[in-house]
């Protein structure tokens, strides 16, 4: 780990706040050339608890700096990449879905270090 990587995950250690993230599953059709009827997953994934830095009240700077649309609600920052767009994030009684994603990284043999998802209220 680098310097930058060990102070993005102690951020998140010691300011953070444990969410409560739903992966998006998608429906297949069973039959391609007649998409009406939809296969039940069986095996949807499971519900499971992610510490991260959130910010409810999201700046247009902290949106611009990544990219992200100027309507997003909230900014969700992650040193895992455990979260995927369309996944839904309950926090209290906050509900929101991941609707975009960028990623921090120092280099392209370091990789990435950090995860940042605008959020959008459900």
């Amino acid at each position: 780990m680098t310097l930058v990587s060990d102070a993005a995950a102690s951020m998140i250690s010691d300011f953070g706040v444990t969410v409560e993230v739903t992966p998006h599953t998608s429906q297949e059709p069973e039959d391609v050339d007649n998409p009406v009827f939809f296969e039940e997953s069986s095996d949807s994934p499971a519900t499971f608890e992610q510490k991260v830095r959130l910010y409810t009240t999201a700046s247009d700077d902290q949106l611009m700096r990544y990219g992200f649309e100027s309507d997003g609600d909230a900014i969700l920052y992650t040193d895992e990449d455990v979260i995927d767009e369309g996944d839904e994030i309950a926090y209290s009684d906050l509900e929101y879905i991941v609707r975009s994603s960028e990623t921090n990284q120092i280099n392209e043999e370091q990789g990435q270090y950090l995860w940042v998802f605008e959020l959008v209220e459900k």
